[in-house]
């Protein structure tokens, strides 16, 4: 049976009976299809974009520019009012404890915010080393804070006084030829019968190991006489010693 052939749609040539289109006409129609064009001007683009570079740039010069209310910083026009690092900033954290903060982390706050002066605030004469608490409440407030140098500090603390009323114990040990002197129990002892100190002279623990161990253990008895002392049904230790301030 010979195949039935019907006109080609575009030139009105002969083609099967399957096909609209001629084989010419059919690949003309193809590479105009695969062709993309700006929905704008209409000139020739890729595939990926919609519009040419002078549309698409005058559509971007008519959108508003959005600045940071906090900071001052450009961003896009279709986020929130803050960029990203002012947006995560004091209350707008969810980690913010505001009054309750410890003293660590509100110094750290204020170290932030306050400027470091080249000389103490009390004497300027020395540079500042330490942030002093005025009022003795440790507000989060910046004028509540002055930077001191060590000494300075030292003598609004009164701890210069205690220091010199008290006086400082001497950590130098005696010795017999080998033999090393335990500062608590006062023995003559082998170097072995000592725990290494990386930070003291000798190279070795101002106490010996039975001394050392003796301390441990009575530090842990105390310990655990008050978790028996707190215990209460349905509540852990640590809540418990949170309270009380024993951590």
């Amino acid at each position: 049976m010979p195949s039935k052939k019907q006109p080609c749609i575009d030139c009105d040539n002969l083609c099967s009976a399957n096909h609209q289109r001629c084989r010419k006409c059919y690949n003309k129609y193809r590479k105009e299809k695969a062709q993309k064009f700006c929905i704008d001007c209409g000139i020739k683009i890729s595939k990926q974009s919609k519009r040419c570079n002078k549309c698409s740039g005058k559509l971007r010069r008519g959108i508003r520019k959005n600045y940071c209310i906090d900071c001052g910083k450009r961003i896009s026009p279709y986020t929130s009012k803050r960029c990203l690092s002012c947006s995560t900033k004091g209350k707008l954290n969810g980690h913010w404890k505001g009054n309750k903060v410890g003293l660590n982390s509100l110094h750290e706050w204020i170290k932030n915010r306050k400027p470091k002066p080249e000389f103490c605030e009390e004497c300027e004469k020395k540079k500042p080393y330490d942030l002093a608490n005025i009022s003795g409440k440790y507000k989060r407030n910046i004028n509540d804070f002055e930077w001191l140098c060590r000494s300075c500090h030292m003598k609004k603390d009164g701890r210069l006084k205690k220091l010199l009323k008290k006086g400082t114990k001497s950590r130098t040990r005696k010795k017999k030829g080998k033999l090393f002197q335990c500062m608590r129990c006062k023995e003559f002892k082998k170097p072995s019968l000592f725990n290494i100190n990386k930070h003291s002279k000798d190279g070795l623990e101002y106490s010996c190991r039975d001394c050392y161990n003796q301390r441990n253990k009575a530090r842990i008895k105390k310990v655990e006489k008050k978790k028996k002392d707190l215990y209460v049904k349905g509540k852990s230790w640590e809540e418990q010693a949170k309270k009380t301030g024993i951590i």
